[in-house]
């Protein structure tokens, strides 16, 4: 396994960002903004070329309490949905500095949406898997474990029965984007 925190304060991708964490009750959320971004994350999901990092962007992370999984939204400059992102975890716990992490077990879920619905999902990094298997830092019923998660996240989405997104879609609501790279009036 792995340990795989979820931090992009001065990413080298930005000028400029702002980073929140928000303790709930079922878990720790960190939202995500980015500014003026100087190298644009592009990826492959689903067989599209997608850009899922680029200015102003922002990324919602939701690591709910107890489960085996952890949610990341990346939206546009206009808080539309690009991709969900769904990390698969043996465990996911909180650092001493606050920020969530999960132990991350290399498997992936990723879905593209039209708005809040998924329209394709997969399941990525089995070869990583296999990797961390061979080299002994998983045991074949971990793996076969992660295999279960993986798949059962990947059904809940396809079915629309995700309900990690609520949690982010609450957040986005009760949290409406600051424009905090406007330049501030002058007198």
């Amino acid at each position: 396994m792995k340990k795989k925190c979820f931090d992009h304060r001065n990413w080298h991708r930005t000028t400029s960002d702002e980073q929140h964490i928000y303790n709930l009750l079922d878990g720790i959320l960190v939202d995500y903004l980015a500014g003026e971004v100087t190298k644009p994350l592009v990826v492959s999901s689903c067989g599209v070329q997608m850009t899922v990092l680029d200015s102003f962007h922002r990324w919602i992370h939701w690591a709910p309490t107890g489960a085996h999984h952890a949610l990341t939204v990346q939206l546009d400059a206009q808080d539309r949905p690009i991709q969900f992102y769904i990390d698969i975890n043996h465990s996911n716990a909180v650092s001493e500095d606050g920020l969530p992490y999960g132990m991350d077990l290399y498997l992936d879920v990723v879905a593209l949406t039209e708005g809040w619905q998924v329209k394709t999902a997969e399941i990525i990094d089995g070869d990583e898997l296999e990797e961390a298997i061979s080299q002994g830092r998983v045991s074949p019923e971990l793996a076969e474990f992660a295999w279960m998660q993986a798949r059962n996240v990947h059904a809940l989405l396809l079915n629309q029965a995700f309900e990690d997104l609520l949690v982010v879609q609450k957040h986005l609501k009760d949290h409406p984007r600051r424009v905090f790279w406007e330049a501030t009036p002058t007198a």
